[in-house]
């Protein structure tokens, strides 16, 4: 089982790498703003930065304590997410920008309030919160307006 809890404060690598990893999805939100002709390059370069966020948080479920995990369907769930994800990604471009949105919600709700995945800090849980909602928000808008 992953505990954070014991260590109330994140690091600063933690959270430099997280928070610099909405770059792509604020660019998303900001550019079209701005009239950037370069929307249409930044479109797919983010689907695929999606694609490879909801890649990795379900691989993150995938630790060394697998023996925890094998006990609950965690393991089971995070294939079935990510093989959702591939299909939508390949198969549904036009829709993808949607299906992004929830699995991104989705995967923090899970990790928040499940146990399955183990038990977090508030400081974590703040920022992963903020994460997801600022992704999740921006594919939403994506598929809603630049879709």
């Amino acid at each position: 089982m992953v505990d954070l809890s014991s260590n109330p404060t994140l690091p600063t690598t933690v959270l430099l790498l997280g928070y610099a990893g909405l770059i792509p999805f604020v660019a998303l939100l900001l550019l079209p703003y701005f009239g950037a002709p370069e929307i249409a390059l930044l479109l797919p370069i983010v689907n695929a930065y999606a694609f490879g966020i909801i890649s990795f948080m379900c691989g993150t479920w995938w630790r060394a304590d697998t023996e925890m995990v094998a006990k609950t369907s965690a393991l089971i769930l995070s294939n079935c997410l990510f093989l959702i994800s591939s299909f939508a990604f390949v198969l549904l471009p036009k829709l993808w920008p949607l299906f992004a949105s929830v699995l991104l919600l989705l995967l923090f709700v899970l990790e928040h309030c499940t146990q399955w995945i183990g038990s977090f800090t508030s400081s974590y849980r703040r920022m992963r919160g903020a994460l997801s909602i600022v992704a999740s928000m921006a594919m939403l808008f994506s598929f809603v307006f630049l879709s």
